[in-house]
């Protein structure tokens, strides 16, 4: 009993010892950071942002345009149904479908373009900041490196935000699209 209570005191003691004073040579060893923040303020991703919005509005106007002739054409063959041959008038109609059904699949591939470019776009800024991210942890030795959003306090000397988008504004200025259209 007497060597458990010693050893005991021997642990806390040294555990004292070593949370009380701090070497004065000592390095954090976490940084945070804000990567919402980041990609959110990020010169790359306002450029990719308002890139997608630009094609998302000009399909919406080649749509609308593309709508407006269908409705047209339909409004047409419902005045004209009552004159034309039964057999003509469901030729037109199924026409008129295979158009509205052809319109369909261009707006879906459409969509899956645009949802492309996004993805890619924001693949390429999130591993440029992962390289900066590494670049800075070697060189401040930080050999961890947490999200803002799940610490509950740190002080500001620990977030490396501001220094990961700096650097991230420099090498990465905005997305140019490649020839696939990524």
């Amino acid at each position: 009993m007497i060597f458990t209570v010693c050893s005991f005191y021997s642990y806390s003691e040294a555990s004292q010892n070593t949370v009380n004073s701090p070497s004065s040579d000592a390095q954090p060893v976490v940084a945070v950071l804000d990567m919402n923040y980041i990609i959110d303020q990020a010169k790359a991703s306002v450029v990719l942002r308002n890139q997608i919005e630009e094609e998302r509005l000009k399909i919406q106007e080649e749509i609308k345009v593309i709508e407006d002739e269908l409705r047209a054409k339909e409004k047409k063959l419902i005045e004209e149904q009552h004159v034309l041959d039964p057999r003509i008038a469901q030729e037109r109609k199924n026409s008129l479908e295979k158009e509205f059904e052809q319109v369909q699949e261009m707006v879906g591939d459409k969509k899956v373009q645009i949802s492309r470019k996004l993805e890619n776009g924001m693949a390429r800024i999130q591993n440029t900041i992962y390289e900066i991210v590494q670049k800075i942890s070697k060189e401040r030795n930080f050999p961890l490196i947490i999200p803002k959003n799940i610490v509950i306090y740190s002080v500001e000397s620990l977030d490396i935000t501001m220094d990961v988008l700096e650097q991230l504004n420099k090498k990465l200025p905005g997305l140019k699209e490649n020839k696939e259209g990524n």
